[in-house]
């Protein structure tokens, strides 16, 4: 992305244990934690973009590594369950 604020395609990735290349834009890096559950990369930059993909791709360990932190990470913090007690919490505090 160029621009964001937000993108389900990294929680869907999460959820099966996929780790995201995204770029530093908006709350992506939020959701992929640079160098545990994917990799944040500058935007406009494809010859960094290429390197992080080939580094997945070749690195069956870590691609591992970072998609079960990422699921962790999903069915946890952004669970439904724990997503519904924050929107509670919001507007309790409003």
């Amino acid at each position: 992305y160029i621009e964001a604020s937000q993108s389900g395609v990294v929680n869907i990735a999460s959820v099966f244990s996929k780790p995201s290349i995204v770029t530093n834009v908006g709350s992506l890096p939020e959701v992929a934690i640079n160098g545990k559950t994917g990799i944040v990369i500058p935007s406009r930059r494809p010859d960094i973009l290429a390197r992080a993909i080939i580094l997945l791709l070749e690195n069956e360990k870590l691609r591992k590594a970072m998609g079960q932190k990422a699921h962790a990470l999903a069915v946890g913090r952004y669970s439904w369950n724990n997503v519904s007690k924050l929107d509670l919490i919001r507007s309790n505090v409003s």
